[in-house]
Order: structure tokens, then sequence, then C-alpha cells
């Protein structure tokens, strides 16, 4: 099976914006920017923010900080209240043996409230960053669109590609991207020569190399390789979330948190920024490598569709040794491929040959927390959309 929109679409939840966004190698996130110094951060096991956020949308994590940055003040207030001192940096060289019971409190909180300001301002940081990227590329317009792909057509993919944005017009990877989704989500056959000449005649104005369109083009016409998904909720719509203020529980916090980071910079920045980004919710559907998963895991609520594309998959039950080589091909037992057993199993890993990606491992990570199922992924690598690009541009450079 092969997936590439998985990998090239522009995601919309934390860890997929952070690894389209930024440099994230190892769980160390590296910030770069015009007017700052290079700043690495550490996103390990210890880090709760990314435990809990990761696999959320973006504004809900934005609302979090905003949670998160109200709790540590009023946690940090009690603690000065209660020592008698302005600042919580000034507990450690009071005097223990005035008020000693307070003091011992504050003193052993200390530490877990430096540890969690220490967090929230990395995520505020690394959370100023994505904005500024999401802004400047139009990564909701992107992500909104290509929600709902299959009701696009070449006029409209067009139309997207050429129209002027008051930020600046969409980068050549991105509309690279934009297309090669499109492309790919389309039926066989159904976009002419002429529409890809067309496609391809926008993307070298834009400064794209088309040579990764050129392989995956003809990839598809060698293979047929078709890429579907599966929607849950029958629609491929992307429900929009009302604008902080003006209903709409997820996201109220967006615009307190805009005003936060706005504070933590010159002239309100980032308030601006903010008031320009779309807030969306991710429509509730299977990708391929999910709904597969499901089949195998839990036939019982997958699709027809995919159990009929799993039930040719070689079954292998280490419990049966009598028929431990039956259904191999040239095994004792056995004179070829045999369907397996349609089973419910509570635990599951899923590789990836070729390499993982963030917006499939988060799809497949809401299923396995919504059905409570554990998976573990991972694959050859782990590849951010950039970095996929320029693999399908080798490759399309080479077999030329």
């Amino acid at each position: 099976m092969a997936d590439l929109v998985s990998v090239l679409s522009h995601g919309w939840t934390y860890q997929a914006l952070v690894s389209d966004c930024l440099d994230i190698k190892l769980n160390r996130v590296v910030v770069t920017s015009k007017d700052q110094p290079r700043r690495d951060y550490d996103l390990d096991s210890n880090d709760f923010f990314w435990q809990r956020n990761a696999a959320n949308p973006f504004p809900q994590v934005a609302e979090e900080i905003d949670s998160e940055l109200n709790k540590y003040k009023q946690d940090a207030a009690e603690i000065t209240r209660s020592t008698g001192v302005s600042n919580v940096n000034d507990i450690s060289q009071l005097d223990l043996s005035t008020n000693a019971a307070h003091l011992k409190t504050a003193i052993t909180q200390l530490p877990e409230l430096t540890a969690r300001k220490a967090t929230l301002d990395t995520h505020m940081n690394i959370a100023s960053a994505l904005l500024e990227h999401i802004k400047s590329r139009g990564l909701d317009e992107l992500f909104s669109t290509e929600e709902a792909i299959g009701k696009q057509t070449v006029a409209t993919i067009l139309e997207i590609l050429r129209a002027p944005r008051p930020d600046g017009a969409f980068t050549a990877i991105d509309k690279l991207r934009l297309v090669l989704v499109f492309y790919l989500s389309s039926p066989d056959n159904a976009i002419t020569r002429e529409d890809i000449n067309e496609l391809e005649k926008e993307l070298k104005a834009a400064g794209a190399d088309v040579a990764s369109f050129d392989y995956v083009r003809r990839t598809r016409e060698i293979s047929r390789m078709t890429v579907s998904t599966s929607t849950v909720s029958g629609s491929q719509t992307p429900n929009l979330g009302s604008v902080a203020g003006q209903g709409g529980e997820l996201f109220k916090g967006f615009s307190a948190f805009g005003n936060r980071l706005a504070g933590r910079l010159e002239g309100g920045a980032l308030e601006n920024l903010i008031s320009g980004v779309k807030n969306f919710l991710p429509t509730n559907k299977l990708l391929p490598v999910t709904r597969l998963t499901e089949a195998l895991m839990d036939s019982s609520s997958a699709s027809n569709q995919s159990l009929q594309e799993t039930d040719e998959y070689i079954f292998l039950d280490p419990r049966s040794l009598r028929h431990s080589h039956a259904g191999l091909p040239g095994g004792q037992g056995g004179s070829g491929m045999t369907k397996g057993k349609r089973m419910a199993f509570a635990e599951g890993m899923v590789f990836m040959v070729g390499g993982a990606g963030y917006v499939e491992y988060g799809n497949l990570e809401e299923w396995a927390n919504r059905t409570g199922k554990r998976v573990t992924y991972g694959g050859t690598d782990i590849l951010d959309p950039g970095g996929f690009v320029e693999t399908l541009q080798q490759l399309g450079a080479t077999t030329v």
C-alpha cells in the first residue's frame, strides 16, 4: 500500500505543524528567526504539555497554553502570598526560621513550579514561531482546502494557486504539495493531459521543481496507485470553529492566548498575527493506514472495503504450531496465501517501510485513543513534508 497524501498534506495538529514548519529530530526542536538567535528545545517524556497536546489541533493548543499560564500564575501568587515575598524567585533566599512551615512548603513546591514555567516558556516560543509560519504561508487556508480536496476541481485549484494573498503568495513547495495532494486524491483518469500541463505551468511560474510531480504521475500510471480515505462522519467539509469572543467553546482561549503572546513582543505583532488565522477542526476521517489497522485489529468496526483489502493479508499465528508454515508460498502444509482469521487485538505495531509522518501518526493515535487500542507506530525514517518532496524530486530527476 502506498499512501503519499498523508505525508504530503498540510497538517493542523501541534506535532504536524512542528514537523512541517520547524526542524525536529530525536524530539529536539530548533527554532530560528531573523530577530533572535537559534533556540533548541527538547520535547522529552517529562514535558507534560507536549504529552497532552501534541496530537491536538493548534487552536486547542493555544487555549491550553493560556489555561496553563493562568494556573501557574495562581499557584505562584499563592506561594508568594503565604511567604510574604513579591517574587517567587526570592523564596530560596528567605530565612527558614521565620514562618518555617509556609517556607518549607514553598521551597518544596518551587522546583516543580520552576520546571512548569520553563516548559510553558518553551511552548510559548514554539507556538509563536508556528503562528508566524501559519500566517506567512497560509497554512490554515491550505489545510482547509485539503480537508475538502474531494470537492476541488482543476479550476478551483488553479484559482487558489493564482489568487493574491495579503501576506504574499503561497510558497512554491506549498503549491506543489497542494497539487500533488489534489492529483493523488482524484480518481484515475479524472485529470486530463491538458489539465496536468496547466498545473505544471502554474507550478513552474511559482518556481517549483515539477520533477516530483512527473515522478508521482509516472508511478501512478504504472501501478494505478489509488489513495482513498474513509470518512466516519460522511462529510469532508472542514468544521469551522467560531472566532474567540463570538462563541465556540473550543476557541475561547485563542484570543486570550494572542494577547499574552503579543505582550512578549513589541508592538503586539502576534496579536495581529492571530487575528488573521482561521480556526478549523480536522474532519473525523481515517487515513488509509489507520483504516487498514482498524480492519486488522477491530474487524467488527471496519468498513467492507477495508476488510476486503486486508482479507488477503498473510496471517501468522505463533500459537498454531501445526500450521506455522501454512499459507506461505512453498511452505509445508500450504500451496499459497490463505485468508487470515478476523480477530480482535488490543495491541498492534505499525511500521512504515519508506518513512513515517506526523499526520499519519496523529490520525492513527487518535483512532487508538478513541477505541482503547495500544498501537506503536514507526518507520525507516520520520519524514517532514518538505523533506519528502525533496526525495520525490531526486527520484524524478534520476528516472527521467
